[in-house]
């Protein structure tokens, strides 16, 4: 069950990434031609939609964040659960979601950072230019790492509530008497804890 509930996390906040993503690009109009790599690619395979593999970059990109954060989210509701037995599945959430924030925080500079890094000679070339920011904002290169950190940063910040709720759901209710409510599948890999 837990790693059930952090697949749907993820297969739903993929989904929302997904979506995300090809509206950004099409709402920019991206080409996709924006790398000596894809022009080389584009004089071999004449019948590539660059376009729809900007898209699926942008997906796998953001895929690997989005399952450990999901993982983790799953992982801490089973744990919570493991040493609060009482809580209610409503508490679980709530410790979930606080749990939640601060690994989305470090995430998220993690991508933008990363993202940074990737693009660092494109913004060194374009740091040699006087021009507005608007202007640059609204070159390819750019548009492409704006509309790739906004489409991976929605979906991983969405995949934490997605993910926390259907572990809360999932992960058994709660004991009034501090005894352990898991389902029968678990009670064999997490010792019981004495009654007080």
């Amino acid at each position: 069950m837990r790693t059930t509930s952090a697949f749907v996390g993820t297969l739903v906040s993929l989904v929302v990434t997904a979506g995300l993503g090809a509206l950004g690009v099409w709402l920019a109009r991206l080409s996709g031609l924006t790398t000596e790599e894809n022009l080389g690619l584009a004089s071999v395979a004449e019948g590539l939609n660059f376009s729809q593999l900007l898209t699926a970059s942008l997906i796998i990109a953001g895929l690997g964040v989005l399952n450990d954060t999901t993982i983790t989210q799953a992982s801490a509701i089973w744990e919570l659960r493991a040493v609060g037995p009482h809580l209610s599945r409503w508490e679980l959430f709530g410790s979930g979601m606080r749990i939640g924030r601060d690994h989305i925080a470090s995430t998220i500079y993690t991508i933008v950072f990363a993202y940074a890094g990737a693009a660092l000679s494109t913004l060194v070339l374009l740091s040699f230019f006087s021009q507005p920011l608007n202007l640059l904002l609204s070159t390819e290169p750019f548009a492409e790492e704006i509309v790739r950190t906004l489409g991976s940063g929605i979906g991983l910040v969405l995949s934490v509530p997605l993910t926390t709720a259907v572990a809360a759901l999932t992960v058994g209710g709660a004991d009034p008497h501090g005894h352990e409510a898991w389902p029968q599948e678990q009670r064999t890999s997490v010792p019981r804890r004495a009654a007080g």
